[in-house]
């Protein structure tokens, strides 16, 4: 048995040990959708070309992806990594980790092809050990401003979704705003039954509570 402080810092760096360590071509794919089926594609393709290794399922963020490179036996030749992301950065820090020689990005080339995005010439991937990158050359009478809509609009560099805010407040059923929602629940009276958790649990979940109570209302001011 193992006993560490933090659980991600040692399984990251687990990962990095195992990666220093492997001469497999390592491949990397990202993108709005279609990351999963083609990485699953991938991984049948290097399969039968000798010893693979690949992301199961969706294990594509930062537990998947080092859990993914740490199980990486020392003979593969061939690997294929799934990374996402739901917060800004995370793409460039899995990157750095697992280093990929080839990186994919679905999507927008689809869009491309479809003819619902124009005014691309091309485009190229300059990523490296340091990072994804993707490089949209526009043709010479494109405008910036209108690809960079339509890719906010066709891709998902840009998303929105409706929400329904009916609830019963007070026992009244009420259209609340965001702010009223949050307000409202973190007003709301919580019975727990904390007999079965320790006092450290007890203590660690009142913090955790007031944290993520004081952070949504500061991010509503």
């Amino acid at each position: 048995q193992l006993v560490v402080n933090d659980t991600l810092e040692a399984l990251a760096r687990l990962a990095a040990a195992n990666r220093e360590e492997s001469t497999a071509a390592i491949l990397a794919i990202t993108g709005s959708s279609g990351k999963t089926t083609v990485k699953d594609a991938l991984a049948a393709v290097f399969r039968a070309a000798g010893p693979a290794h690949w992301s199961v399922k969706s294990y594509n963020n930062h537990w998947g992806v080092p859990l993914t490179l740490a199980r990486m036996p020392r003979d593969t030749q061939r690997a294929v990594f799934e990374m996402g992301m739901n917060h800004k950065g995370e793409i460039a820090e899995l990157t750095r980790m697992v280093r990929p020689h080839v990186a994919m990005i679905t999507k927008i080339a689809e869009l491309v092809r479809e003819k619902r995005i124009e005014g691309i010439a091309d485009l190229r991937d300059e990523s490296d050990r340091n990072g994804i990158r993707v490089v949209v050359e526009l043709k010479k009478d494109a405008s910036a401003e209108v690809v960079l809509n339509q890719l906010y609009r066709f891709s998902q560099m840009q998303t929105s979704f409706g929400v329904n805010m009916l609830a019963l407040n007070g026992g009244r059923p009420e259209q609340l705003t965001l702010r009223r929602f949050l307000t409202s629940f973190i007003d709301l009276p919580v019975t727990l039954d904390t007999s079965i958790f320790s006092d450290k649990v007890k203590f660690n979940f009142s913090i955790s509570f007031f944290i993520i109570s004081v952070a949504l209302f500061i991010n509503l001011q």
